[in-house]
C-alpha cells in the first residue's frame, strides 16, 4: 500500500523572492548537500535573481551550515536555518522549490511545489514526464546518477526560475500531484486498502 499523503495544492505566490526550501538530515554526508546548494543560490543570486532560502534538517553539519549561510550576506538575504521543525508542510506550502528526497519530495510535490531531487544518489529537478520515475527511486535517495553539486544546482535553479514564468513549462514542473494523487492521495489509499480487506473477508 502506497504511503498516504495530505494533497494540497497551492501554487506558490506570483511575487518574488523566488522561494528555495531544502529538506533533510544535516549528518556528515546529506549535510553537503545543504552546504553545496547555499553556494549554489549564492551565485544565482549574483546573477540577478530574486531568490530566498530555507534550511529545514538537523545534524552534526548543522553549524557549518550555518556558517556558510551567514558567508552569503550581501549576495543575498541569508539563508535561514532553522534546524528540525514540527511542522515543515507551512514552509513546503510558501515555496517555489523544495530540494531533498525520499518522503519530505513526495509531501512537497503533493503541495504543489516543483521538486529537486537530492539525496544520497540525486535525481535533478522532477518533471510531469519522470515523476512516476522520480518516486520509483525515492527522488534520488536509492537511485540515479545526477550529481547534486553546486554547479548543478545552480542549473537546476536557473532552469526553474524561467520555468516559473512560463504558463506551459509551470504547469509541467509544478503539477506533480497530477500524477502522484492517484496514487498516494488519501482516499486512493483508502481504496486500496478497502479493496484488501474486501478480498480477505471473501476469503
Amino acid at each position: 500500500i502506497p504511503r498516504p499523503i495530505e494533497h494540497h495544492p497551492a501554487l506558490p505566490p506570483e511575487a518574488p523572492p523566488f522561494r528555495i526550501v531544502y529538506i533533510g538530515r544535516l549528518s556528515s554526508r546529506k549535510g553537503q548537500l545543504a552546504l553545496d546548494l547555499i553556494r549554489a543560490v549564492r551565485e544565482v543570486a549574483r546573477a540577478g535573481h530574486a531568490v530566498e532560502l530555507t534550511i529545514l534538517g538537523d545534524g552534526s553539519l548543522l553549524r557549518a551550515v550555518r556558517r556558510e549561510a551567514r558567508a552569503s550576506e550581501g549576495a543575498m538575504p541569508p539563508p535561514r536555518v532553522l534546524g528540525r521543525v514540527l511542522e515543515p508542510l507551512a514552509h513546503l506550502r510558501q515555496a517555489h522549490v523544495v530540494v531533498g528526497a525520499g518522503y519530505a519530495a513526495l509531501e512537497a510535490a503533493m503541495c504543489g511545489a516543483a521538486v529537486i531531487g537530492a539525496g544520497f544518489k540525486g535525481y535533478g529537478p522532477v518533471d510531469r514526464e519522470s515523476a512516476l520515475h522520480a518516486r520509483g527511486c525515492n527522488f534520488g535517495d536509492t537511485g540515479c546518477d545526477w550529481s547534486p553539486t553546486p554547479e548543478n544546482f545552480r542549473a537546476a535553479l536557473e532552469r526553474l526560475i524561467a520555468a516559473w514564468r512560463d504558463p506551459v513549462e509551470r504547469e509541467r514542473y509544478w503539477r506533480l500531484d497530477r500524477v502522484l494523487a492517484p496514487i498516494h492521495a488519501i482516499p486512493a489509499v483508502a481504496a486500496q486498502l478497502e479493496a484488501l480487506y474486501r478480498e480477505a473477508l471473501a476469503g
